[in-house]
């Protein structure tokens, strides 16, 4: 997703070319070329397609790494190029049909990453990333979203070049007019820096989506020319009361930093020559240009020292500005193919993002170049840490998958050649990272594969509780209790971490307690964890506060004191009322468990008012709320209807859940809808709520086990449609 700098407020309106004819007459001529997200035609010259097999999902990250490696004048690169964007074309048409701006701008991102400066300018642009750009336009532009408007219309004027026979304005004028209102429009701001600064900003943003020699002489002269006004507001009689709200360092940081920006600008898509060419018209007027130059006229040359610049480039520039790094370094990776420097820069670079299966693949590249040094196998197999830490895992596990295998080998690798010093990874840490990417991915037989494979290699406490969890959610009792029972054995101190952590492990034992329909146990365990979560109360910081209040909720409703529980769940969202999370925890539970109606909206209000909810969140939340709600057999409100049919215009499926809500859709039109096994599950789960409410039994019974049938464990529709099958008259047994 990408992130966007947010404009001035005062500018935070609808772009002059919103609506009207001219945007119409673009898309009509976007008609007229061949439709596609983000394809290889071209306005120019093109090349014949070699023969060569179609990218796919695992094929197309390697691929798009060695095109950045090769030089700008191997032939390879345009057939490289063509089956790059064939790739991302298919990719792309569900995102222009669509109306997820964030995934779009992304998209668009990635497709305009494949483009060179000189691309604008020589006719190279791809004709087929037309309705992209268009449709960005055109959903940009009401947001009064500058900087990717302006990036799309690059893209556009580059591609349609005459105006509509209708008498419409060209790609041309609407750039020039919407990059004219940039300025006027800030000239009203009192406050010089604001008006320099924000067009900076939009700027920057617009380079980001299209690097055209024009956008970088621009975006460089708008930092020149802060600079230059800084310095003439400090000298000139007359001016100097515009600083008088700034610090009297002002114009000597300005001085300073001025040159490092635009150097940045130019290094960001590795035109060293752009970067010395507007240094020298900046003038040398200290050290920093001065420094700047000898590195860049350095860096200017294949050599040893050239190699050396990049390098002193790369990492002064490599923590506040990675995106400049990474262009510094895909220079390197071009003129110096056999130095092991670049393709480590560039895997900081994409771990720094968290793109962990890009890290750990240059390492790969780096370690083929240099594999008797240590270091690099040490710095890939610790990203692994991080990203088993981060415990966010993709439902589509492919670049998990990739991330694994990559791993395994650098481990194999790294213990043949050095026996005798232990790895920062171990072989159990890799396999539970293997069992989390296929758990995540509903292959629960898999995920039970590495889960064993890790134990076998190494108990660790993380693998026992994930393992056992899993073995609960999948009705298996036994195993679960034995696993829970390893880990909490594990579990030993009395330090406050530790005893919430076995506050947890005993929650999860007693879950496996109750699948197994042993009463007595389940209620003991569950109340041990609540004597531990009690005792931890008074030394807990706010964010644990919700935390474990919100788990305490849980537990007291498990254990039949639902005046408590309301207590507690209430407690948690006082204590941290812009998280989530323990309005997530208390919602859930009361989904499935507790009837607190009131409760319920009540939390469902405070959600809405305290957090800056995406929109899936809100639909989440409504449909809880609503079921619920209906469960009791009241209606769902006003609030929940409007929130629903608002949402159920959107294209992306939270817009399905939202349009099943608001009555717009039945179940298997909602189950149709669903293009992967996690939506499958909540279209199911959806479903079965409704029929649930609805007293149709069987009917919900059977779109609970659709659920199941899924694998996705780790879904919260899996984890409350157990909770619900259980509770269906007829049903036998009992679940957490």
């Amino acid at each position: 997703m990408t992130h966007r700098r947010p404009l001035a407020p005062a500018l935070r309106a609808p772009l002059p070319l919103a609506s009207g004819a001219p945007l119409a007459s673009l898309v009509l001529l976007a008609l007229l070329m061949p439709l596609s997200g983000c394809g290889r035609g071209t306005s120019g010259p093109t090349t014949t397609r070699s023969a060569t097999v179609a990218l796919d999902e695992a094929s197309f990250p390697p691929t798009r790494r060695a095109f950045h490696g090769l030089q700008l004048d191997d032939p390879r690169r345009e057939s490289d190029r063509a089956r790059l964007f064939d790739y991302l074309d298919a990719v792309g048409r569900p995102l222009v049909a669509g109306d997820d701006y964030d995934a779009l701008l992304e998209h668009f991102a990635a497709c305009t990453d494949l483009l060179i400066p000189s691309d604008y300018e020589q006719g190279r642009v791809p004709a087929s990333l037309a309705p992209v750009a268009l449709r960005i336009v055109e959903l940009g532009s009401p947001r009064g979203d500058e900087g990717p408007v302006l990036g799309a219309l690059e893209v556009l004027r580059r591609i349609v070049i005459e105006a509509p026979q209708d008498g419409g304005r060209s790609a041309e004028e609407q750039y020039q007019q919407v990059a004219e209102w940039g300025r006027t429009s800030r000239e009203a701001l009192p406050d010089f820096m604001q008006r320099y600064s924000s067009l900076i900003d939009v700027w920057e943003v617009h380079a980001r989506y299209s690097a055209s020699p024009s956008v970088l002489d621009t975006l460089a002269q708008l930092h020149i020319d802060r600079r230059d006004f800084v310095l003439r507001a400090a000298s000139e009689t007359g001016m100097q009361g515009l600083l008088a709200d700034y610090p009297p360092s002002l114009p000597l940081q300005i001085g300073r930093i001025a040159p490092i920006d635009v150097v940045a600008v130019y290094l960001r898509v590795g035109d060293v020559d752009g970067a010395i060419r507007k240094i020298r018209e900046m003038g040398l007027r200290g050290r920093t240009e001065a420094q700047l130059l000898e590195l860049l006229q350095a860096a200017q040359g294949r050599s040893t020292a050239g190699a050396e610049a990049l390098v002193q480039l790369a990492e002064a520039y490599g923590r506040s500005r990675p995106e400049t790094a990474q262009g510094i370094c895909r220079r390197g990776l071009r003129d110096y193919p056999r130095d092991t420097r670049f393709p480590e820069c560039l895997a900081n670079v994409e771990a720094t993002a968290e793109h962990f299966e890009d890290a750990t693949a240059w390492y790969v590249v780096a370690i083929a170049l240099d594999p008797e040094n240590r270091s690099l196998y040490d710095e890939a197999l610790a990203q692994l840490n991080e990203f088993i830490e981060r415990g966010v895992f993709d439902e589509d596990p492919s670049s998990g998958r990739a991330l694994t295998a990559h791993a395994r080998r650098l481990l194999e690798e790294r213990r043949r050649r050095f026996p005798s010093s232990p790895a920062p990874v171990t072989v159990a840490q890799i396999e539970f990272l293997a069992a989390m990417v296929e758990l995540h991915g509903g292959n629960t037989d898999g995920a039970r594969e590495h889960f064993l494979a890790s134990l076998e290699a190494g108990p660790l406490n993380d693998v026992l509780r994930e393992f056992g969890i899993l073995e609960t959610r999948l009705g298996n009792a036994a195993p679960a209790a034995e696993l829970l029972r390893r880990a909490l054995d594990h579990t030993l101190g009395e330090s406050l971490e530790v005893n919430v952590q076995r506050a947890g492990l005993l929650h999860e034992l007693g879950d496996a307690f109750h699948v197994a329909r042993n009463s007595a146990q389940a209620q003991r365990m569950y109340r041990q964890a609540l004597d531990l979560y009690d005792a931890a109360l008074p030394q807990l910081s706010a964010q644990g506060l919700a935390f474990v209040q919100a788990r305490r909720g849980v537990l007291l409703s498990k254990l039949g004191s639902p005046d408590a529980a309301r207590a507690a769940f209430l407690a948690a969202v006082d204590a941290s009322p812009l998280d989530r999370e323990p309005y997530m925890v208390a919602m859930m539970q009361l989904t499935t468990a507790t009837e607190d109606v009131a409760l319920m909206r009540e939390l469902y209000r405070r959600a809405l008012l305290n957090l800056g909810l995406p929109p899936e969140w809100k639909v989440y939340f409504a449909l809880w709320t609503q079921f619920v709600a209906q469960r009791a057999g009241e209606e769902s409100g006003e609030e929940i209807d409007a929130v629903l049919a608002r949402f159920a215009r959107h294209t992306p499926w939270y817009g399905r859940l939202a349009a099943f809500g608001a009555g717009e859709i039945d179940g298997a039109a909602l189950a149709a809808a669903a293009a992967t096994a996690g939506q499958r599950a909540e279209a199911h789960f959806y479903a079965g709520a409704r029929a649930t409410a609805q007293g149709r039994v069987d009917e919900a019974r059977a779109a609970y086990d659709a659920v199941f049938a899924t694998g996705m464990v780790n879904y919260v529709e899996y984890q409350m449609g157990r909770a619900l099958v259980e509770a269906l008259p007829g049903s036998e047994g009992a679940t957490p």
